[in-house]
């Protein structure tokens, strides 16, 4: 697995009958045997099950993420015959009969550090979103996640891009301050003043950037000088920062109505 961050409905009921069952299967590829030769001695397989028997809720990060690393593994081992696409399917759906859902995935180490990038700040304006939350939290999260992506996607559009349709940008934001209140966007438009003088800076300096890439759109392949690494990185992060808004907007159309516990584990 490549750094990737997965979401997980939990189902509290179905973990406490199915998961401890599953987790107690004596074979050649246990869950017991997995952790007495992949963990430290931190994760305790007795502990483990009495906690889920009580509450899945309790188990700790590393603890979650031995279960989902150990099933995958699990999975490779024991059905090498089934190609990628398959094995991710039966991945899924055995996540879901043990109570634990995959509903959604952040794929590549890009979006997963913009995704934590937004996260910090939100958390720097109101509240640590742990690992664990509840899903009115989150949602509380994206609300404000898609409105500051989203501003960042009208000052590009602004000042950078040429054919993106602000109203059509815009459609978003006003959905959220019509159904929920201007609140969210009040808090992305503090944090999105915060680096605006910054972020305009960056655009004005681009214009060698985009003068190299027109004198050599025509070569076949292309290594850009010292001299504009700076201005790459900074165009790069500019907009792969306002683009993770359509992770936002994903994350919150698949988390719909639903009302219960969201685990989030980031993979190395």
């Amino acid at each position: 697995m490549a750094e990737e961050l997965y979401f997980l409905k939990l189902n509290t009921d179905v973990a406490k009958t199915k998961l401890i069952h599953f987790l107690n299967t004596e074979d050649e590829f246990s869950y017991r045997e997995y952790i007495n030769k992949h963990s430290d001695k931190s994760l305790i397989f007795d502990y483990i099950l009495k906690k889920i028997e009580v509450n899945i809720e309790s188990l700790s990060r590393d603890e979650f993420m031995s279960i989902f690393y150990w099933l995958y593994r699990r999975i490779e081992s024991l059905d090498s015959n089934l190609n990628y696409t398959d094995q991710e399917e039966k991945f899924h759906n055995e996540l879901s009969n043990y109570g634990m859902e995959l509903f959604f995935e952040i794929p590549s180490k890009t979006p997963v550090r913009k995704f934590h990038s937004v996260l910090d700040d939100y958390e720097c304006q109101t509240r640590d979103l742990e690992f664990i939350c509840k899903s009115e939290e989150f949602n509380d999260f994206l609300k404000y996640a898609i409105c500051f992506t989203r501003e960042l996607y009208l000052f590009l559009n602004k000042y950078y891009y040429e054919d993106e349709n602000e109203s059509e940008i815009q459609k978003e934001i006003d959905k959220i301050n019509f159904n929920y209140g201007k609140h969210y966007h009040e808090l992305a438009l503090k944090k999105f003043m915060t680096t605006y003088e910054y972020n305009l800076e960056t655009i004005n300096s681009l214009p060698p950037l985009l003068e190299f890439r027109r004198n050599t759109m025509h070569l076949p392949s292309v290594s850009y000088p010292d001299e504009l690494s700076d201005l790459l990185d900074r165009e790069n992060d500019l907009i792969d920062l306002a683009g993770s808004y359509y992770y936002f907007l994903d994350l919150k159309e698949k988390l719909g109505d639903y009302c219960g516990t969201i685990l989030r584990l980031h993979s190395f």
